[in-house]
Parts: C-alpha cells; sequence; structure tokens
C-alpha cells in the first residue's frame, strides 16, 4: 500500500529551556494504545502499546521489542534491539533530510474549538492534512502515460494543550522542529524517503500543541493531473491515548545496557 506508514509519534525529540524563576520541569510517561498500521503509526499492522518517556533532554520510545533514545546534550539517537541485545547510535547530524524531499510533503494542523475528555483529560480537535508528492512513484494510465503518485491523509487528532505534561510535550518537538532531525522507521525512509519525512513532520506539527490523546486518519492514493485520479481505496487507522503520568523516571531509562554490543553509524 503506498501510502504514509511507518512510525508517526514514534521517536520524538525534546528539550526543556526554563529561567531560573520557572518551576522545575515533570518527567512525562505518556501510553498510546490501539495503534494499526498508517500514518502516526509505530509500524505497519502492530497493535503493541507505544511508551514515550521524556525526562530532560532526554527521551525514550518503546514499542515492541524496540526502544529509542533521543539525547539532545550527545546530539544521538541510540536504537536498542532487545531481542538481539544490540545498539545502535546515529547522530543527529546525519538525519537531517535533504531539501528536495522536504519540498515534497505539506503538513497543515489546525485547533478548532471542539473539545472532548481522553482518558480523564481534557483535550482539543486538531483538524490535520498531509500531501506527499512522489516522483519516484508513478503509475502508467491508459490515455495519461506515467502519472505521479499524491497520498492525501486527512482526519482529527485530538490534543491535551493545557494538561501536566503537555509543556513539556511541545517543548520536546519545538526543539525537534529547530533541529531539523527526522526521527522515523529507517526501512521506510530509504523506500520512501517523502512518507517518512510525513509521517514524521506530522508527529511534530501536532506534539506541537501538546500530548497527542486520540486519532482518526484516513489516507487516500491519487494519481494524474487536474482533479487527479483515484486510483487506489481509502484506508482509516488511529489510536487512542491510555494514560499519562508526571511520576520521576528513573535516569537508567535513558541509558544503554551495559551488556548490549554497541556499534555506531557515520555519515
Amino acid at each position: 500500500m503506498p501510502r504514509l506508514r511507518g512510525v508517526a509519534a514514534c521517536a520524538a525529540l525534546a528539550l526543556f529551556v526554563f529561567l531560573p524563576a520557572s518551576p522545575a520541569a515533570a518527567d512525562v510517561t505518556v501510553t498510546l494504545t490501539g495503534r494499526s498500521g498508517g500514518i502516526g503509526s509505530p509500524a505497519p499492522g502492530s497493535r503493541d502499546d507505544e511508551v514515550t518517556y521524556l525526562k530532560g533532554s532526554r527521551q525514550r520510545v518503546d514499542r515492541g521489542t524496540t526502544s529509542t533514545i533521543l539525547d539532545l546534550e550527545a546530539g544521538r539517537l541510540v536504537v536498542l534491539d532487545h531481542t538481539a541485545r544490540t545498539a545502535t547510535i546515529y547522530q543527529l547530524t546525519d538525519l537531517q533530510p535533504k531539501q528536495q524531499d522536504l519540498a515534497q510533503v505539506t503538513v497543515d494542523v489546525e485547533l478548532t474549538s471542539k473539545r472532548r475528555d481522553v482518558a480523564g483529560l481534557s483535550c482539543q480537535e486538531a483538524k490535520v492534512s498531509v500531501t506527499t508528492m512522489d516522483p519516484h512513484r508513478a503509475m502508467l494510465l491508459p490515455g495519461r502515460g506515467f502519472q505521479t503518485g499524491r497520498d492525501v491523509t486527512t482526519g482529527s487528532v485530538w490534543v491535551a494543550t493545557n494538561e501536566p505534561g503537555a509543556a513539556e510535550y511541545r517543548a520536546f518537538y519545538r526543539r525537534l522542529d529547530e533541529l531539523g532531525a527526522i526521527v522515523t522507521d529507517f526501512a521506510l525512509a530509504r523506500r520512501r524517503p517523502a512518507d517518512a519525512i510525513a509521517q514524521a513532520r506530522l508527529a511534530t506539527a501536532v506534539a506541537l500543541r501538546g500530548i497527542p490523546c486520540e486519532a482518526r486518519l484516513s489516507s487516500r492514493s491519487f494519481y494524474g493531473p487536474g482533479e487527479m485520479l483515484l486510483v487506489a481505496p481509502s484506508l482509516s487507522n488511529g489510536w487512542k491515548l491510555k494514560s499519562v503520568s508526571t511520576e520521576p523516571l528513573a535516569d537508567r531509562l535513558f541509558e544503554v545496557p551495559a551488556d548490549y554490543a554497541t556499534r555506531e553509524m557515520g555519515s
């Protein structure tokens, strides 16, 4: 299916910047459940809970048998494979996408006045729209020749904008946006870089508003000029918040286990 797949809220970044008089930053734990393949999902077909931990300038995301650890002070991303007991280390400077790939993605997120409770949190609706053009993917249509594919994802994401932990979540993604790094499914990034960029940019755009609580999204693929010819059915997917905690987190969560083999990935 040639539409956006991979990690979307999947491996995010964070940075807390405080003036001396500011209150202490809270550690944040966010658990999402019910995700399926599609934009904003941790992996195609996966329904494991996704748990995100934020502590200072560090973040960890647990998903199935894999964890990703972002350390902004060190400027690196660590991918832990708990089955193979390995740690693969990437530099954030190596995760900046090419300008031509960025130009193929348009993301729009707009808060509305609608509110609802999700998992005990007061959440605000955000209408989202993502358009991805992939010049490397085309289809031969009768009488039209080869036509470039265009994927469109639309729907609503409910966001906790003023609940405990929301300020830290926004600060985390604000720093990600400033760094310009794209943290996503590496296999997807190799096959379809524009799709990988789209899911990461959507995750960032939503989290700049607060903690994502629930999503209902639909994706469609089009080919052709003008009105665009629909040649693929729509795909609906979604996920929902399970819990949020601001209890303190142990530093060891953000460290590579001593018995894991490590591998440095350079430019």
